[in-house]
Protein backbone atom coordinates (compact mmCIF):
# COMPACT_ATOMS: atom_id res chain seq x y z
CA UNK A 1 0.00 0.00 0.00
CA UNK A 2 1.26 3.50 -1.09
CA UNK A 3 2.09 5.18 1.77
CA UNK A 4 0.54 9.05 1.33
CA UNK A 5 3.36 10.59 3.84
CA UNK A 6 6.28 9.17 1.74
CA UNK A 7 4.84 10.51 -1.31
CA UNK A 8 4.49 13.60 0.07
CA UNK A 9 8.18 13.73 0.98
CA UNK A 10 9.04 12.85 -2.74
CA UNK A 11 6.75 16.12 -3.87
CA UNK A 12 8.53 18.30 -2.34
CA UNK A 13 12.00 16.42 -2.78
CA UNK A 14 11.09 16.89 -6.41
CA UNK A 15 9.72 20.36 -6.22
CA UNK A 16 12.54 21.84 -4.32
CA UNK A 17 14.58 20.17 -6.93
CA UNK A 18 16.92 19.12 -3.54
CA UNK A 19 17.04 17.14 -0.32
CA UNK A 20 18.85 19.70 1.69
CA UNK A 21 15.69 22.60 0.46
CA UNK A 22 13.19 19.70 0.86
CA UNK A 23 14.14 19.25 4.35
CA UNK A 24 14.49 22.35 5.63
CA UNK A 25 11.42 23.28 4.40
CA UNK A 26 9.81 20.12 5.96
CA UNK A 27 11.58 20.86 9.44
CA UNK A 28 12.92 17.61 8.62
CA UNK A 29 16.70 16.03 9.01
CA UNK A 30 18.14 15.70 5.42
CA UNK A 31 19.21 11.73 6.43
CA UNK A 32 15.93 10.92 7.46
CA UNK A 33 14.34 12.57 4.23
CA UNK A 34 16.96 10.77 2.14
CA UNK A 35 15.27 7.20 4.01
CA UNK A 36 12.05 8.18 3.31
CA UNK A 37 12.79 8.95 -0.29
CA UNK A 38 14.42 5.42 -0.62
CA UNK A 39 11.91 3.40 1.36
CA UNK A 40 9.07 4.89 -1.55
CA UNK A 41 11.69 4.00 -4.02
CA UNK A 42 12.00 0.18 -2.39
CA UNK A 43 8.08 0.15 -1.90
CA UNK A 44 7.30 0.61 -5.37
CA UNK A 45 10.90 -1.23 -6.91
CA UNK A 46 11.63 2.26 -8.72
CA UNK A 47 14.02 4.22 -8.83
CA UNK A 48 12.75 8.02 -9.05
CA UNK A 49 16.24 10.68 -8.92
CA UNK A 50 19.14 10.23 -10.92
CA UNK A 51 22.31 12.09 -10.03
CA UNK A 52 23.79 13.83 -12.18
CA UNK A 53 27.11 15.74 -10.66
CA UNK A 54 25.81 17.14 -7.24
CA UNK A 55 22.36 17.60 -8.41
CA UNK A 56 19.46 15.08 -8.46
CA UNK A 57 17.00 15.17 -11.40
CA UNK A 58 13.64 13.04 -11.92
CA UNK A 59 13.93 9.97 -13.96
CA UNK A 60 11.52 9.12 -16.29
CA UNK A 61 9.34 7.22 -13.91
CA UNK A 62 9.83 10.16 -11.35
CA UNK A 63 8.87 12.54 -13.68
CA UNK A 64 5.33 11.23 -13.59
CA UNK A 65 4.82 9.99 -10.69
CA UNK A 66 5.34 13.66 -9.70
CA UNK A 67 3.00 14.83 -12.21
CA UNK A 68 -0.01 12.64 -10.34
CA UNK A 69 1.39 13.64 -6.84
CA UNK A 70 1.20 17.89 -8.28
CA UNK A 71 -2.76 16.70 -8.94
CA UNK A 72 -3.16 15.12 -5.46
CA UNK A 73 -1.58 17.49 -3.94
CA UNK A 74 -2.82 20.61 -4.53
CA UNK A 75 -6.51 19.22 -4.75
CA UNK A 76 -5.99 19.03 -0.94
CA UNK A 77 -4.41 22.48 -0.62
CA UNK A 78 -7.71 23.40 -2.69
CA UNK A 79 -9.58 21.75 -0.51
CA UNK A 80 -8.22 22.79 2.77
CA UNK A 81 -8.87 26.49 1.51
CA UNK A 82 -12.35 25.82 0.48
CA UNK A 83 -13.27 24.04 4.06
CA UNK A 84 -11.72 26.85 5.71
CA UNK A 85 -13.84 29.38 3.79
CA UNK A 86 -10.84 30.82 1.78
CA UNK A 87 -12.09 29.99 -1.38
CA UNK A 88 -15.39 29.39 -3.23
CA UNK A 89 -14.51 27.31 -6.04
CA UNK A 90 -11.34 25.58 -6.23
CA UNK A 91 -7.98 27.27 -7.97
CA UNK A 92 -6.79 25.54 -10.64
CA UNK A 93 -2.93 25.54 -11.30
CA UNK A 94 -1.61 26.41 -14.92
CA UNK A 95 1.89 25.40 -15.71
CA UNK A 96 3.52 27.21 -18.05
CA UNK A 97 6.99 26.35 -19.81
CA UNK A 98 9.39 28.28 -21.19
CA UNK A 99 11.98 27.45 -23.37
CA UNK A 100 15.37 28.90 -21.72
CA UNK A 101 15.78 30.82 -25.14
CA UNK A 102 13.01 33.44 -24.07
CA UNK A 103 13.41 36.71 -21.91
CA UNK A 104 12.02 35.94 -18.70
CA UNK A 105 11.31 39.61 -18.37
CA UNK A 106 8.71 39.39 -21.20
CA UNK A 107 7.46 36.42 -19.34
CA UNK A 108 6.96 37.91 -16.16
CA UNK A 109 5.12 41.24 -18.51
CA UNK A 110 3.06 38.10 -19.57
CA UNK A 111 2.36 36.84 -16.88
CA UNK A 112 1.37 40.09 -14.92
CA UNK A 113 -1.33 40.88 -18.05
CA UNK A 114 -2.74 37.38 -17.64
CA UNK A 115 -2.79 37.83 -13.45
CA UNK A 116 -5.04 40.78 -13.90
CA UNK A 117 -8.20 38.22 -14.32
CA UNK A 118 -7.09 35.27 -12.49
CA UNK A 119 -8.50 36.26 -9.22
CA UNK A 120 -12.02 36.36 -11.24
CA UNK A 121 -10.96 33.07 -13.26
CA UNK A 122 -9.78 31.62 -9.94
CA UNK A 123 -6.34 30.37 -11.13
CA UNK A 124 -2.81 30.65 -10.38
CA UNK A 125 0.34 30.85 -13.31
CA UNK A 126 3.25 28.85 -12.31
CA UNK A 127 6.27 29.35 -15.16
CA UNK A 128 8.74 27.25 -15.51
CA UNK A 129 12.15 27.28 -17.57
CA UNK A 130 14.06 24.68 -19.32
CA UNK A 131 15.27 22.55 -23.06
CA UNK A 132 12.85 22.65 -25.74
CA UNK A 133 12.41 18.84 -25.90
CA UNK A 134 12.34 18.34 -22.10
CA UNK A 135 9.46 20.83 -21.92
CA UNK A 136 7.71 18.98 -24.96
CA UNK A 137 7.72 15.78 -23.27
CA UNK A 138 6.41 17.61 -19.62
CA UNK A 139 4.19 18.70 -22.19
CA UNK A 140 3.08 15.58 -23.32
CA UNK A 141 3.26 14.04 -19.84
CA UNK A 142 0.59 16.77 -17.85
CA UNK A 143 3.53 18.11 -15.90
CA UNK A 144 3.07 21.17 -17.83
CA UNK A 145 -0.35 22.41 -19.55
CA UNK A 146 1.30 24.95 -21.71
CA UNK A 147 4.69 25.51 -23.91
CA UNK A 148 6.22 28.76 -24.78
CA UNK A 149 9.00 28.12 -27.72
CA UNK A 150 10.59 30.72 -30.03
CA UNK A 151 10.55 27.62 -32.71
CA UNK A 152 8.12 25.33 -34.08
CA UNK A 153 6.71 22.40 -32.61
CA UNK A 154 5.63 19.31 -35.18
CA UNK A 155 4.21 17.26 -32.78
CA UNK A 156 1.16 15.56 -33.63
CA UNK A 157 -0.85 15.64 -30.66
CA UNK A 158 0.09 19.32 -29.69
CA UNK A 159 -1.47 22.30 -31.06
CA UNK A 160 -0.41 26.32 -31.68
CA UNK A 161 -2.57 27.98 -29.65
CA UNK A 162 -0.80 31.56 -30.56
CA UNK A 163 2.12 33.19 -32.57
CA UNK A 164 3.54 36.37 -31.28
CA UNK A 165 6.11 38.40 -33.97
CA UNK A 166 7.97 40.56 -32.55
CA UNK A 167 9.81 43.33 -34.59
CA UNK A 168 13.99 42.88 -33.72
CA UNK A 169 15.33 46.69 -33.70
CA UNK A 170 19.14 47.72 -32.93
CA UNK A 171 19.50 49.43 -29.44
CA UNK A 172 21.47 51.58 -27.92
CA UNK A 173 22.16 53.37 -24.48
CA UNK A 174 20.45 56.48 -24.41
CA UNK A 175 22.97 59.55 -24.89
CA UNK A 176 24.87 57.28 -27.84
CA UNK A 177 22.60 58.36 -30.61
CA UNK A 178 22.48 61.50 -32.45
CA UNK A 179 18.93 63.34 -33.82
CA UNK A 180 20.22 62.70 -37.16
CA UNK A 181 21.17 58.88 -37.19
CA UNK A 182 17.45 57.24 -37.24
CA UNK A 183 17.44 58.36 -40.80
CA UNK A 184 20.63 57.05 -42.03
CA UNK A 185 20.52 53.25 -43.16
CA UNK A 186 21.69 51.16 -41.05
CA UNK A 187 24.68 49.42 -42.97
CA UNK A 188 26.25 53.59 -43.12
CA UNK A 189 25.43 53.70 -39.10
CA UNK A 190 27.02 50.31 -38.48
CA UNK A 191 30.03 51.84 -40.45
CA UNK A 192 30.51 55.07 -38.27
CA UNK A 193 29.63 53.64 -34.75
CA UNK A 194 32.48 53.24 -32.14
CA UNK A 195 30.24 51.34 -30.63
CA UNK A 196 30.91 46.77 -30.57
CA UNK A 197 28.08 44.64 -30.45
CA UNK A 198 26.84 42.46 -28.15
CA UNK A 199 25.46 39.31 -28.87
CA UNK A 200 23.39 36.19 -27.83
CA UNK A 201 25.80 33.22 -27.39
CA UNK A 202 25.58 30.74 -30.65
CA UNK A 203 23.28 28.35 -29.07
CA UNK A 204 20.68 30.49 -29.53
CA UNK A 205 18.23 31.33 -32.55
CA UNK A 206 18.33 34.90 -32.13
CA UNK A 207 22.01 34.76 -32.59
CA UNK A 208 21.59 33.44 -35.85
CA UNK A 209 19.18 35.49 -36.77
CA UNK A 210 21.57 38.56 -36.59
CA UNK A 211 24.20 36.48 -38.37
CA UNK A 212 22.10 36.23 -40.98
CA UNK A 213 20.88 39.83 -40.88
CA UNK A 214 24.66 41.43 -40.64
CA UNK A 215 25.41 39.49 -43.35
CA UNK A 216 22.83 39.96 -45.40
CA UNK A 217 23.68 44.12 -45.36
CA UNK A 218 27.30 43.32 -45.74
CA UNK A 219 28.08 45.04 -42.14
CA UNK A 220 31.04 43.62 -40.31
CA UNK A 221 31.25 44.89 -36.15
CA UNK A 222 33.36 43.74 -33.52
CA UNK A 223 32.17 41.51 -30.74
CA UNK A 224 32.15 42.93 -27.08
CA UNK A 225 30.02 40.69 -25.51
CA UNK A 226 28.37 37.34 -25.45
CA UNK A 227 25.85 35.44 -23.38
CA UNK A 228 23.54 33.09 -23.30
CA UNK A 229 21.13 34.90 -21.97
CA UNK A 230 19.26 37.80 -23.73
CA UNK A 231 18.51 39.54 -20.24
CA UNK A 232 21.92 40.01 -19.79
CA UNK A 233 22.76 41.10 -23.56
CA UNK A 234 19.83 43.85 -22.83
CA UNK A 235 21.86 44.61 -19.49
CA UNK A 236 25.15 45.70 -21.67
CA UNK A 237 23.40 47.54 -23.79
CA UNK A 238 21.90 49.94 -21.30
CA UNK A 239 25.51 49.65 -19.42
CA UNK A 240 26.86 51.40 -22.98
CA UNK A 241 28.99 48.26 -23.45
CA UNK A 242 27.58 47.94 -26.95
CA UNK A 243 24.52 47.37 -29.09
CA UNK A 244 22.62 45.08 -29.71
CA UNK A 245 19.80 43.20 -32.16
CA UNK A 246 16.90 42.60 -29.78
CA UNK A 247 13.43 41.82 -30.17
CA UNK A 248 11.70 45.54 -29.21
CA UNK A 249 9.30 43.51 -26.43
CA UNK A 250 12.03 42.55 -24.67
CA UNK A 251 13.47 45.95 -24.08
CA UNK A 252 9.94 47.82 -23.69
CA UNK A 253 10.70 48.42 -19.90
CA UNK A 254 14.38 49.91 -20.67
CA UNK A 255 12.46 52.02 -23.24
CA UNK A 256 9.83 53.52 -21.38
CA UNK A 257 12.63 54.57 -18.39
CA UNK A 258 14.33 55.79 -21.23
CA UNK A 259 17.71 53.84 -20.57
CA UNK A 260 18.07 53.13 -24.38
CA UNK A 261 16.90 54.41 -27.58
CA UNK A 262 16.25 52.17 -30.96
CA UNK A 263 18.03 53.19 -34.62
CA UNK A 264 15.57 51.35 -36.90
CA UNK A 265 11.94 52.24 -37.52
CA UNK A 266 8.67 50.79 -35.80
CA UNK A 267 8.92 47.93 -38.55
CA UNK A 268 11.81 46.65 -37.39
CA UNK A 269 14.79 44.89 -39.04
CA UNK A 270 13.06 41.39 -39.37
CA UNK A 271 10.75 39.08 -37.43
CA UNK A 272 11.69 36.61 -34.17
CA UNK A 273 8.68 34.91 -33.37
CA UNK A 274 7.24 33.02 -30.58
CA UNK A 275 5.19 29.98 -30.56
CA UNK A 276 2.48 29.17 -27.70
CA UNK A 277 1.66 25.19 -27.70
CA UNK A 278 -1.31 23.36 -26.09
CA UNK A 279 -2.45 19.37 -26.22
CA UNK A 280 -4.97 18.78 -29.28
CA UNK A 281 -7.28 17.30 -26.84
CA UNK A 282 -7.07 20.86 -24.86
CA UNK A 283 -7.94 23.07 -27.63
CA UNK A 284 -10.98 24.80 -25.91
CA UNK A 285 -9.93 24.78 -22.76
CA UNK A 286 -11.55 28.00 -21.48
CA UNK A 287 -8.16 29.43 -19.43
CA UNK A 288 -6.31 28.46 -22.39
CA UNK A 289 -8.35 30.63 -24.44
CA UNK A 290 -8.12 33.00 -21.92
CA UNK A 291 -4.22 33.27 -22.14
CA UNK A 292 -4.75 33.82 -25.81
CA UNK A 293 -6.71 36.58 -25.39
CA UNK A 294 -4.00 37.94 -22.95
CA UNK A 295 -1.53 37.94 -25.64
CA UNK A 296 -3.66 38.90 -28.15
CA UNK A 297 -3.99 42.06 -25.56
CA UNK A 298 -0.41 42.70 -25.41
CA UNK A 299 -0.19 42.44 -28.99
CA UNK A 300 -2.36 45.60 -29.42
CA UNK A 301 -0.58 47.90 -26.95
CA UNK A 302 1.80 50.01 -28.74
CA UNK A 303 4.26 50.27 -25.66
CA UNK A 304 5.55 46.31 -26.07
CA UNK A 305 5.98 47.27 -29.91
CA UNK A 306 3.99 43.96 -31.10
CA UNK A 307 3.40 43.57 -34.47
CA UNK A 308 0.12 42.09 -35.35
CA UNK A 309 0.92 39.26 -38.63
CA UNK A 310 -0.10 40.75 -42.31
CA UNK A 311 -2.50 38.74 -43.73
CA UNK A 312 -1.58 37.59 -47.21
Amino acid sequence: MLNYNHLYYFYQVARHQSVTRAAEFLSLQQPSLSAQIKALEANLSRKLFIRVGREIRLSSEGQILFRYSQRIFDAAADMENFLRGQSQKLTRILRVGITEQIDHNFIADLSAQVQSFSISENFQLRVTSGEKLELIEQLKTHKIDLLFSNSTAHEVDLYPLSEVRMPVALFVASGTKKSNEHREPIREWLKKTNLGIALPSEKLKLRHETDQFLQKIGAKSSIVFESDLISVVARAVVDGVGYAFLPAPYMAEEMNRGLVTTISSDRGFWFHQLYLFGRQAEQKDPIHLKIKHAIDEMKKSPKVFFSAKKKS
